[in-house]
């Protein structure tokens, strides 16, 4: 068998081969087939799915393609799929091609061909330091079954040609070879391959891949395990090196300095501690401004290959810097500063050099000195101080010299206040009639002036006068106004969200006292909307309108598509669906309903077919959100099934409504044919002993007339026939052909023709 098939209309190429052949009914990580159960939205699109079984290359490579063996074409939501894993070489030029057919289906609708692929993005840049990235997309082809008004003939014999080419980074989306959609887009090659079908099913014809960049192709005709190939395998890419060098800075006015170098790499690029980055082979960073952490220098030959990198870890030690040593003793000692005795006040400077070879200068700020100490303290009027030796009963500025811990002299000065007497601290105080007031300690009951003496922080004594004033009780009136679904604390500790009203004795003013409280609660009525969803009906525009609250303001959000988005009453467009929040206010009261709309293509009664003898109504539909309901002008009723046993004869409409609550119409005429019998054998055995008219007694009102061959009018019969028994004015008539006439009203047509009496 031959592998590489080429189509009829894609031209021959000619190519290097580097085709690799396996065993894919061994290798069962190559193709695989799969049979699922799909779940759809409203739209039809799919929104989950249950694999049901899966099979191996040799269960569906057959001489007819790639089939899966247990799909049955009988339910729209059962479907095969089909995967390839593997990967191509880097590739900037290339096509791939996918040939399938659909299977003859048990059903209307409409068939969905899906090939998808998995595209391999440039690897990511600079820290990320990631490898390449998958991204999938698809190409899709829809056929429609002859239930639609573009009915498709022998459409299980259909053939869709899906695929993509790629050049100059522009991605052509194609079916039957013709380009329907580009995207610009960066993709280095190809890997996970999918055909599969959202509604009903089919199988794969063949697949070609063609490789214009590296000269390789790969084709599959899925007839025979044995011929299965991979991608064709890639050159391997040589490893770059990558070396680093770096330079710590322990001086100041070093610098951090950091170089790389590589066999294969040229274009570097740096990134550091807090977002710093770079370019180039060889970086230098002042030592002021350089940081510690990781340093990470990274590379790749193109935007496909993966990225190279190193990092190096600096720590920046701390520069060498000049420092000042402040040093004192007593009058009479010495120090000792790095080996020389200092016995004076004053600057010394000493040069150190550290283990990197950077100086580094101390200056020692040196005091010989006698300690001097200042105090201040206060004492109260009348009260002794005791400084030294002497003891102070006046204000003024005393020094002293103390001997310390350490054997130095100290010089003390004294700041020594005297406190002033006190004057007294008037405290004005309420009291409410009739109560009693606790304060500082102290319990008072009347009005009056009371006195009391205090000692402060610094231990004088001081006065402090209570002056109490007796408070009157007064009334006061509390209003609230509330919506009725929230409530009020009250000053009587009730809580309520409803009309209220009592007047009590309370305690409640800025001093507690008691008052004549009048208190009143005005409960509003408290807005209640419920949340509305409608349907637009084949319309994008719905005028809508809000249970009607007094005094209320209407705010929509979002506004966009609301002609008047204030108002409770507007009209609102919307393209598929759309949410819509509603605030509505009054003076006291606040709430916001739902407003959801969704657009619904309305059903539409295509045809209305009624049997011959009336037994039976077929209708046919489209568009709308099943299941259906129907019924008939003449009845009230609704029926989700068409069957309507007691329709009168004559014009009729019959209504359609969807899930949805949409409706159409389409007006039919109902008549049961009247069937004129062709002998009548007036003969007296009871059969066609009168001529016979099936179905006249459908009809009210009708007229028939009976003619000779010569056209003689013999009877005539209005609104009632009790068959004509072959005589005209008693007298029998011959055998012969007769001519007839039927009128019936509702008809508005005259039925004629001819019948033979046998004698």
């Amino acid at each position: 068998m031959l592998l590489v098939l080429s189509f009829l209309m894609v031209p021959a190429l000619s190519f290097s081969q580097k085709n690799v052949f396996i065993d894919a009914c061994k290798d069962t990580s190559r193709w695989v087939g799969k049979l699922f159960q799909h779940t759809y939205d409203r739209n039809g699109n799919i929104i989950d799915e249950e694999e049901l079984s899966s099979y191996f290359p040799e269960q569906f490579f057959t001489s007819n393609g790639a089939i899966i063996p247990d799909y049955e074409p009988i339910r729209y939501d059962i479907g095969p799929h089909f995967s390839f894993k593997d990967t191509t070489c880097i590739t900037h030029d290339f096509k791939i091609r996918i040939e399938t057919s659909t299977v003859k289906v048990n059903g209307s609708g409409f068939i969905q061909t899906f090939f998808g692929m998995n595209v391999i993005e440039p690897s990511q840049e600079i820290i990320l330091k990631s490898g390449q990235r998958k991204h999938k997309i698809e190409v899709h082809d829809t056929i429609c079954t002859d239930y639609t008004k573009n009915k498709l003939k022998n459409y299980e014999q259909s053939i869709s040609t899906l695929g993509f080419e790629y050049r100059n980074g522009v991605l052509f989306f194609q079916r039957d070879d013709k380009t329907y959609q580009t995207k610009e887009f960066l993709l280095c090659g190809i890997r996970d391959l999918e055909i599969y079908w959202s509604h009903w099913g089919g199988k794969i014809n063949r697949i070609d891949f063609w490789d214009y960049e590296n000269g390789t192709e790969y084709h599959e005709d899925f007839s025979d395990c044995s011929n299965v190939q991979l991608f064709p395998k890639c050159d391997p890419e040589p490893e770059p090196t990558l070396t680093t060098t770096h330079t710590i800075p322990y001086c100041p006015g070093d610098s951090l300095k950091m170089a790389v170098e590589s066999d294969l790499l040229t274009d570097f690029h740096w990134a550091g501690p807090d977002g710093w980055e770079a370019e180039g082979d060889s970086i230098t960073i002042p030592g002021k401004e350089a940081k510690s952490g990781t340093y990470t220098v990274w590379s790749q030959t193109d935007f496909c290959h993966p990225i190279y990198y190193k990092e190096i870890e600096v720590v920046i030690p701390d520069p060498k810097t000049d420092t000042a040593v402040y040093m004192s003793v007593c009058h009479g000692s010495s120090i000792n500063l790095n080996g020389r005795e200092v016995a004076e006040s004053g600057t010394y400077i000493d040069t150190l050099q550290s283990s990197h070879g950077c100086d580094s200068v101390v200056t020692y700020y040196v005091t010989i000195k006698s300690e001097r100490v200042v105090i201040e303290d206060t004492i109260c009027s009348g009260e002794t101080y005791q400084f030294g030796n002497e003891i102070l009963k006046t204000e003024g500025i005393y020094t002293e010299t103390f001997t310390n811990e350490n054997g130095c002299d100290s010089v003390v000065t004294l700041h020594l206040y005297v406190q002033k007497p006190i004057i007294p601290t008037v405290i004005p105080l309420s009291l409410c009639k009739g109560d009693s007031l606790e304060y500082n300690g102290h319990t008072f009951k009347q009005a009056g002036n009371f006195r009391d003496t205090l000692t402060s922080a610094n231990g004088c004594d001081s006065v402090v006068i209570y002056k109490i004033h007796a408070l009157k009780t007064y009334d006061t009136t509390f209003v609230y106004r509330i919506c009725s679904d929230s409530s009020v604390l009250l000053p009587t500790g009730e809580w309520v969200n409803y009309n209220y009203s009592t007047d009590t004795l309370l305690q409640f003013d800025t001093h507690e006292c008691r008052m004549n409280t009048h208190i009143r609660v005005y409960a509003y009525p408290a807005i209640s909307q419920k949340d509305t969803n409608l349907t637009l009906c084949g319309n994008h525009s719905i005028l809508v309108s809000l249970d009607s609250t007094r005094h209320a303001s209407y705010k929509w959000i979002p506004s966009a598509g609301v002609a008047q988005p204030d108002r409770r009453t507007t009209t609102v467009t919307v393209e598929k669906e759309a949410l819509y929040h509603v605030a509505i206010a009054t003076p006291y009261c606040r709430d916001t309903v739902k407003v959801g709309l969704t657009y619904d293509e309305p059903p539409v009664i295509q045809a209305i077919t009624i049997n011959p003898d009336g037994s039976d109504l077929k209708v046919e539909t489209m568009h709308g959100i099943p299941p259906f309901q129907y019924r008939i002008d003449t009845l009230p009723e609704w029926h989700t099934a068409i069957d309507f046993d007691t329709i009168p004869i004559g014009a009729h409409q019959l209504i359609i409504k969807d899930q949805n609550g949409c409706e159409n119409t389409k007006n039919f005429n109902y008549f049961i044919p009247v069937i004129p019998s062709p002998i009548v054998t007036p003969n007296g055995d009871g059969v066609n002993d009168t001529w016979e008219i099936k179905n006249l007694d459908k009809y009210q009102f009708y007229v028939i007339r009976i003619f000779d061959r010569w056209g003689k009018e013999l009877v005539v019969y209005k609104n009632e026939y009790p068959g004509w028994d072959g005589t005209y004015h008693g007298e029998r008539m011959p055998t012969t052909d007769y001519w007839y006439s039927i009128s019936i009203h509702l008809n508005e047509q005259d039925i004629t023709g001819h019948f033979t009496l046998l004698r």
